[in-house]
């Protein structure tokens, strides 16, 4: 039983680290797109498709969503976690041009 917990501690550090790093990536990412000299729309695709891969990066990797055992939980989890990428990343789109707009 002793070994039975330890790996599955090994594993679930694993995943962490796993994790760790590519929300590290996504952000290197995301940032270097923005001090590029990319085009603007390229600009927003990169740091929305992103946004979306750390979305499920953080679902699987910290959440845990994989190892759910009610299925119907997982979907409601990645309903509200779009939800709330759409509320946030939208907003703060509209809030940024509008901004933009006004100050011009």
């Amino acid at each position: 039983m002793s070994h039975k917990i330890h790996n599955e501690h090994n594993s679930s550090s694993k995943n962490y680290i796993i994790g760790f790093i590519l929300s590290i990536v996504f952000t290197i990412i995301a940032f270097y797109s923005v001090g590029s000299d990319m085009t603007k729309g390229w600009i927003l695709f990169t740091i929305f498709f992103a946004a979306i891969v750390q979305l499920f990066i953080q679902l699987w990797f910290f959440l845990h969503l994989d190892q759910e055992s009610k299925p119907f939980y997982m979907t409601q989890a990645f309903a509200f976690a779009i939800l709330t990428l759409f509320i946030f990343v939208g907003g703060s789109l509209w809030v940024m041009y509008e901004l933009n707009y006004n100050m011009m």
